[in-house]
């Protein structure tokens, strides 16, 4: 996997002290963000008063349409957050994206061709970048068709010529032939 991030032409081995033009992001499988009487919540506000996060992203958030923003705001971010819940509206799978206040983004849900997956532009130091969280819950029949989905997303994203593209999440691969795939597509990103 080191090999692949070399590949990609702008990983600096040795980068030296961070600077304030960095863009800091932490993801979580977290299981529930309300269980618990959503104890979760203030431990992500604390390690972010410690971390200063410009993005917080969080899979397996197991939310439905009863649960409301104001629900699981988080102090330090916006008060928009972009969810993608289980397309079957129960207290399964999600993902969810918390973004600082300032932050210049914009939620592209024109790239979003696979269920509980989120993609958002973010445009620092006149870079554009676009960011793509996923937590899709498939098993073996529905692997094929999120493979061809995530291929045809990653063309779409090469054809906006973003600087860089991101993506984090819960892939649930169970085996190397799974791996196998999602590494060939990111290999044709480069």
């Amino acid at each position: 996997m080191r090999a692949l991030l070399f590949l990609a032409g702008d990983i600096e081995t040795n980068p030296g002290p961070q600077t304030e033009t960095c863009l800091k992001f932490f993801y979580w499988n977290l299981n529930s963000i309300c269980a618990r009487e959503s104890v979760k919540i203030p431990l992500m506000e604390v390690y972010n008063s410690v971390h200063h996060f410009d993005i917080m992203v969080l899979s397996a958030t197991m939310l439905d349409k009863s649960v409301k923003n104001e629900d699981i705001f988080i102090q330090g971010f916006n008060r928009e957050i972009f969810l993608s819940d289980h397309p079957s509206n129960t207290k399964t799978g999600g993902v969810c994206v918390y973004f600082r206040e300032g932050l210049p983004i914009k939620r592209r849900d024109d790239f979003e061709m696979l269920q509980e997956a989120v993609v958002a532009e973010i445009n620092v130091l006149r870079k554009r970048i676009l960011f793509v969280a996923i937590c899709p819950s498939q098993n073996n029949e529905q692997f094929k068709t999120f493979m061809d989905k995530l291929q045809i997303m990653c063309g779409n994203f090469q054809r906006e010529r973003p600087y860089s593209i991101i993506v984090t999440g819960d892939f649930n691969c169970r085996s190397s032939q799974w791996w196998g795939e999602i590494l060939r597509i990111w290999r044709e990103l480069l």
